[in-house]
């Protein structure tokens, strides 16, 4: 954006609105440089996986929000934004959204993705950065949540190595792994810069090793027993590629097949016949690939990630139906009629109807007493309230392992991501599968060793990446 003649850009907004000598707030020339330079930022941030790999999905009201000036133009109270995007647009839209079934806008880029990043000191992705705090604390629908700052250190040495890596390793990749590295990229770059800016580096005395603070933003949810982390850069929230970098060598201990685990264990405990969660979580591959293979409309390497998806919606009490959750997912009529009227999940929505059906006399009467959030018009809503017994039968399972973890000397925490854990040194997975088994023995763990990124290039190399619309970690060679 180096050259863009912000002048010309500020003459052309005082013949949009004139100037006044007397007017309060931002000056055009800070508008201005607003768009130029920190729109950009928000872009990047702000964006989502475009499956299609056409462009970048983004919520135009989300940067609308974040663009707030205003202006008065025939006693009509105006917009900068809109204005801008019209005259000088740093996008181009190529599929709309719809708010009804929660699509989100899809867009090219008209800007040069690196040249924006150059173009902003670490000191400015800091200023945007806590900017973006504010707006999240100050919204109404916000405002009965208590938030708190946080630093979780982060191995930078590591993110850099990264950036280079992958500076390099992206000109040779194409389609969907280039997609996901730039993407990755980007963040990786504005991290390194939060980091830096907000500079709090901290040195072992013994190892000589230096960790540099992330600045996180989070509220706590008692009644889910939960934390969530906010804001664009949140490491919870983070693409898992990325936030392995982050958090550098260490374990990742995940809980596998949750939500389903814990319905198969109250079946059992109730006398509900659960065969098709004994299938489901026997061969997760084998069911995922019978039900995609029904959505024609859909391209093949997307299919099998929409029934995970679908299927873990399902889980928390999402609808199948037209305009439900799955309906977001699947996005095409044929597929979802196609999908709901697939023999596994017809199995599966008939446990799950049995499920709640004994949820609604188990919990006739905790129900009333947790207010209209479980309400949905004048019905209680069961599904809501299976939902929030998972979460917190879940909290009380990594609560469990955390404290395992607490009282090794051989290992410590480093961030807790609802069902799963990452961890500096080692733990016994004897013990983890153990603590795990004796709450439900249904239920287990994943684990992965997560290694330290190189930054030397060789000849032939394979990049292991996670799609970022499956969430599963896949290997692509390049």
């Amino acid at each position: 954006m180096n050259d863009v003649d912000i002048e010309l850009v500020v003459e052309s907004m005082s013949q949009e609105k004139q100037r006044s000598n007397f007017g309060h707030g931002a000056n055009y020339q800070d508008i201005a440089r607003d768009w130029f330079l920190r729109m950009p930022i928000r872009i990047l941030e702000k964006r989502r996986y475009a499956g299609k790999q056409l462009g970048h999905q983004v919520s135009l009201n989300e940067l609308r929000q974040s663009f707030f000036y205003r202006y008065k133009k025939n006693n009509k109270t105006m917009y900068w934004f809109d204005w801008f995007a019209k005259n000088y647009p740093l996008w181009a839209e190529i599929n709309k959204g719809d708010n009804l079934r929660g699509v989100v806008t899809e867009v090219m880029l008209t800007f040069d993705i690196q040249e924006a990043l150059q173009s902003l000191s670490s000191t400015e992705i800091y200023e945007s950065w806590n900017e973006e705090c504010k707006k999240i604390k100050t919204l109404k629908v916000n405002a009965h949540k208590n938030y708190t700052h946080e630093d979780i250190p982060i191995d930078l040495d590591n993110v850099v190595r990264y950036i280079r890596r992958t500076e390099h390793d992206i000109k040779s990749a194409i389609g969907k792994v280039k997609k996901t590295m730039e993407i990755n990229l980007v963040e990786a770059k504005i991290i390194e810069a939060l980091a830096l800016a907000h500079n709090k580096p901290v040195t072992c005395d013994i190892s000589g090793n230096t960790t540099w603070m992330l600045p996180q933003l989070y509220y706590d949810v008692d009644l889910f027993d939960r934390r969530y982390y906010v804001t664009s850069l949140a490491l919870q929230r983070m693409h898992s590629t990325l936030r392995k970098v982050c958090l550098g060598k260490g374990y990742g201990i995940d809980l596998n097949t949750s939500v389903y685990s814990f319905y198969k264990l109250i079946a059992k405990m109730n006398n509900i016949d659960s065969n098709i969660i004994t299938e489901m979580m026997e061969n997760k591959t084998a069911f995922r690939q019978s039900v995609g293979s029904v959505l024609i409309n859909s391209y093949e390497y997307s299919r099998v990630s929409k029934v995970k998806r679908a299927i873990t919606a399902m889980g928390f009490g999402a609808k199948s139906s037209d305009f439900g959750a799955v309906d977001k997912i699947l996005k095409d009529k044929e597929d979802l009629k196609a999908f709901n009227e697939h023999p596994k999940i017809v199995a599966l929505k008939k446990f799950q109807k049995e499920i709640l059906t004994w949820a609604k006399e188990e919990f006739k009467d905790e129900i009333k007493t947790l207010g209209e959030d479980f309400k949905t018009g004048r019905q209680y809503n069961f599904k809501k309230l299976l939902a929030m017994k998972y979460q917190q039968y879940e909290t009380m399972i990594m609560t469990d392992i955390i404290d395992h973890v607490s009282n090794c000397d051989s290992a410590a925490l480093m961030l807790w991501v609802h069902d799963g854990i990452y961890i500096k040194g080692k733990v016994n997975a004897k013990d983890i599968q153990y603590i795990i088994y004796s709450l439900n023995e249904y239920a287990s763990a994943e684990f992965e060793k997560v290694e330290l990124w190189s930054d030397k290039i060789i000849d032939s190399n394979e990049i292991q990446l996670e799609d970022a619309m499956m969430g599963k970690k896949t290997l692509f060679a390049v």
